[in-house]
């Protein structure tokens, strides 16, 4: 979700720098007494049972929308749903963009979607590949499945497509959307072509690695344009995009020759994408990966940037800001209480200059989801609910929804359904 926020160079270096310390403050003088926990208000939804895989979106005009994944082991079918919110009104009746029996379902890549003017806009799910065992060579493919993006017409979901054409039996998945330019959504994605026949022992080959590519896509379902972002990214982490003043930026874990797995960002603008730089040098050095990825929020040229590390064996949330649209970043500040489990997200909000990141936190009885604001003043984190540290859970979601900060998350008990909740935010906070 884009603002207009236009303030004179001289005043964004001193927001910056006071931002900066701020930030800093946060942790070091505020209590991680999380069971200060302030009035986080449940939700109604209408997800029903065996709902779980929530995703989130707010457009323009401030409207929420929904979508998430309903299944039971009494039906082979796979539903992809959705519902739409105004702020403050009822959900809107569910509806089913899609449905199958041969869907990758996945705690971590999990389904989205995206609106514009208050409508659905478009939504993409994942679809399984059969695959080859070459016991000769002990080339053994695991595991294949494509995107699927499907596009709003009317009143219909129609124009369903797939935005790689390579047909490589490997993993295509961890994508991110947003509307773009005349009437076009555009799509990033993790793209393993170049994994195919990869053995075992070639994993750390980086000619075989995973690679992060992207689309332009219109409303009939035609692909304008294709890129290759980066050559060589970690192979399960969750990518993310959003829109600046500057161009889209999008945000994903890369990997080097020495297996150093750190974010970086990247910008689409005129047709390009420019060379990726580092968020932070975390240094993170890891021979597989973590199935984290790294959450953005925008405003204009206002970036808030969450990701997970553990580097130097000390897990972390950490986030920094931007206020030239990804061309400089501020120190990075650390988010978390001290033993986190991360499954990041972000929300920036513009008026008051801060923003807002969410992650999972480690507890004796599994794990919360809390929050905390980052920016001009001091604030505890805040425990949304209490959670199941499972993969089951999949990844919580929160976005800023006007005046509301709105969450989702994947509730454990005797069967699993998508809960919501939501805080209402004032002045000052």
């Amino acid at each position: 979700m884009t603002f207009p926020f236009d303030i004179d160079q001289k005043m964004q270096a001193m927001w910056l720098v006071g931002l900066m310390m701020a930030a800093l403050l946060v942790l070091s003088s505020c209590s991680r007494d999380s069971s200060l926990t302030r009035s986080v208000h449940t939700l109604s939804n209408p997800a029903g049972n065996h709902s779980h895989l929530p995703h989130l979106y707010v457009d323009q005009s401030g409207t929420l929308v929904m979508s998430w994944v309903e299944e039971s082991g009494d039906d082979p079918m796979a539903y992809l749903n959705y519902a739409v919110r105004s702020d403050d009104g009822p959900w809107s009746d569910p509806q089913t963009i899609s449905r199958g029996d041969d869907w990758f379902v996945n705690w971590a890549d999990f389904p989205s979607i995206v609106s514009a003017d208050g409508r659905a806009l478009a939504a993409h799910w994942l679809v399984k590949r059969p695959v080859n065992t070459y016991s000769d060579d002990m080339r053994i493919a695991l595991l294949a499945y494509d995107i699927r993006i499907a596009l709003m017409e009317g009143d219909r979901w129609n124009n369903t497509l797939t935005p790689h054409k390579d047909s490589t039996r490997t993993e295509h998945g961890f994508v991110s959307m947003i509307p773009w330019k005349d009437d076009t959504i555009l799509a990033i994605w993790l793209d393993g072509r170049r994994t195919a026949g990869r053995s075992e022992e070639e994993y750390y080959d980086l000619e075989k690695a995973m690679t992060l590519r992207s689309a332009v896509i219109d409303r009939s379902g035609r692909i304008l344009e294709s890129h290759l972002i980066d050559s060589t990214v970690c192979d399960c982490c969750q990518t993310d995009l959003t829109p600046t003043a500057r161009g889209a930026i999008a945000v994903y874990r890369n990997r080097t020759d020495g297996e150093i797995r750190d974010i970086q960002a990247s910008r689409y603008q005129e047709g390009r994408w420019t060379e990726p730089v580092t968020v932070h040098p975390d240094g993170w050095k890891i021979g597989g990966c973590p199935v984290n990825g790294p959450a953005v929020a925008s405003s204009g040229d206002h970036l808030l940037i969450s990701w997970f590390t553990n580097s130097g064996n000390t897990p972390q949330v950490k986030a920094v800001f931007s206020i030239d649209g990804g061309q400089s970043f501020s120190d990075p500040v650390r988010i978390d209480d001290g033993n986190p489990l991360g499954r990041v997200d972000a929300a920036l909000r513009p008026e008051e200059k801060s923003g807002f990141v969410s992650w999972m936190e480690k507890t004796e009885e599994g794990a919360d989801f809390r929050y905390r604001k980052v920016g001009s003043e001091r604030m505890e984190s805040v425990t949304v609910s209490a959670m199941n540290a499972s993969r089951s859970s999949g990844f919580p979601r929160m976005v800023l929804q006007n005046s509301r900060l709105l969450f989702a998350w994947t509730a454990i008990d005797s069967l699993p359904h998508v809960e919501t909740a939501y805080y209402p935010l004032t002045n000052g906070h």
